[in-house]
């Protein structure tokens, strides 16, 4: 009987931790998706990053864009992944800004 409870248990908690499925590239392709500014240059290898919801990605162009950059600054971005790199950093995916605007 213990292993029974045990069994529904661990299901339940597995079926409610599972997080909702985040977007692919393709999903994403021509779409504004918001994201805050975030400084992270007192992380190893890091720099400005971009933070959605819970996650982050790492531009590789965003000194490329005449835009301010300002810790915690709200803005919209367009943006591919660079599958073709990767980072010191490691904190999100890294991603080629299409288009950036401040909210």
């Amino acid at each position: 009987m213990k292993a029974t409870h045990l069994l529904i248990l661990c299901t339940s908690l597995a079926l409610l931790s599972c997080s909702k499925k985040q977007p692919t590239p393709e999903e994403l392709k021509n779409k504004w998706v918001d994201a805050i500014l975030v400084n992270k240059t007192g992380f190893d290898g890091c720099g400005w990053v971009l933070q959605l919801n819970d996650t982050y990605l790492e531009p590789t162009n965003l000194k490329d864009f005449d835009i301010e950059l300002t810790d915690g600054k709200p803005v919209s971005v367009k943006y591919v992944a660079a599958t073709d790199m990767m980072s010191i950093c490691m904190i999100g995916m890294i991603v080629n800004i299409e288009k950036i605007k401040e909210r």
